[in-house]
């Protein structure tokens, strides 16, 4: 059985929910046939039938019971359907529908939940060998113009290079994630994603995303002294932007937290 990739699994969330009441093996076919192509995987359509009957066990509507082995479809469903980001998910939907949709594992969501979806992708055993350089800027759909997206693998590739420690102070008492035999860190984008705007190259890149424990990642955001955090990550990170065709001065970068 294939190992859906958490995109391609938000997809098929997608297809279940927002047509489960068309859904024939014709429809099925259409969508696996679709599904292969715009991922370049070889999939079946009696594998995504069987993605869908995963969704089903989970939804409500058919008074289905939690289970513990569905943990990663429970997850997406809470995050999509639960916690009322249904717009959302139709917008990715309609984007793959209509080939408009970003190739990158494009995601819209806030910081904690940002990490907690890192929970369901993270593989310890690929290697990370990445090169610093600039970046184009993400397609973005007109309904996209506004928001502040990223591709999770780039926070993936970040947390392992940084072998799942705090870059800030790799002594800090960090704890082993649930899903992964890792240790839990947080991806922080050094210059805040509401930047962009300012920039004509992509801030979404691993130069640009630290490896934080869960108190420093709240302290940088929320706490008192933040600066001595920042400061200290900017100048460990200055060469590597800079490699990326990101250019800023420490001044600059502390009034996107102010």
């Amino acid at each position: 059985m294939i190992r859906f990739t958490n995109n391609q699994l938000t997809i098929i969330l997608a297809f279940y929910y927002f047509e489960n009441k068309r859904i024939d093996d014709k429809k099925i076919k259409k969508f696996t046939d679709k599904l292969n192509d715009f991922f370049q995987i070889d999939t079946s359509t009696q594998n995504i039938s069987y993605e869908l009957t995963k969704f089903k066990n989970i939804d409500p509507s058919f008074n289905a019971l939690p289970n513990s082995s569905e943990e990663v479809y429970t997850r997406l469903w809470k995050y999509y359907i639960d916690e009322d980001r249904i717009h959302a998910l139709r917008n990715v939907f309609l984007d793959f529908k209509n080939n408009h949709m970003e190739k990158q594992n494009l995601v819209e969501i806030d910081d904690n939940s940002y990490n907690e979806l890192i929970d369901l992708n993270i593989d310890v055993t690929t290697a990370v060998d990445i090169l610093d350089s600039p970046k184009a800027k993400y397609n973005k759909s007109r309904n996209q113009v506004n928001l502040e997206i990223r591709d999770l693998s780039v926070a993936f590739n970040s947390l392992k290079m940084a072998n799942y420690l705090c870059e800030y102070d790799r002594n800090h008492p960090v704890f082993l994630r649930k899903s992964s035999p890792v240790n839990y860190t947080e991806g922080h984008h050094l210059i805040p994603l509401k930047a962009q705007s300012s920039f004509d190259i992509n801030l979404d890149v691993e130069a640009n995303v630290v490896s934080l424990c869960s108190n420093c990642h709240n302290q940088i955001h929320y706490g008192k002294d933040y600066e001595v955090i920042l400061k200290k990550l900017f100048n460990d990170r200055k060469t590597r932007l800079e490699k990326c065709g990101i250019s800023i001065s420490f001044e600059d970068l502390k009034k996107y937290y102010e």
